[in-house]
């Protein structure tokens, strides 16, 4: 029995320090790919090497945690090389960021959504 009440007791205790534990505030940003601008280099050419290339650019190098929403590239089969590409021919990465993150990640060229 005594073993029962102090698995309950600690249990209580458990989820009351979980309940305190701060919110994190997030916001919704996207990046898209510049070719020749963007801060970090791609090792590869698919989407899912720009998303992973950005993933590690922020989490290591800008300390700055990041949920992946989507990664996409435009229905044009081959992606523009140039620093004058058209927007709808670019990889887009749309994530959730920090809120107190904000001012850096739109240096970075981030973009509110």
């Amino acid at each position: 029995m005594k073993t029962f009440v102090a698995f309950f007791g600690m249990a209580g205790v458990l989820s009351f320090l979980l309940s305190c534990s701060p919110e994190i505030e997030t916001q919704r940003f996207s990046y898209t790919e510049t070719q020749c601008a963007d801060p970090f280099m791609t090792n590869g050419n698919s989407t899912s090497d720009f998303r992973d290339a950005f993933i590690l650019f922020m989490e290591a190098e800008q300390q700055v945690a990041v949920t992946v929403i989507t990664s996409s590239r435009s229905m044009v089969e081959n992606v523009c090389q140039a620093c004058t590409c058209p927007k709808d021919d670019a990889r887009v990465v749309v994530f959730d960021a920090n809120v107190e993150d904000r001012e850096l990640l739109l240096s970075l060229g981030c973009v509110e959504q």
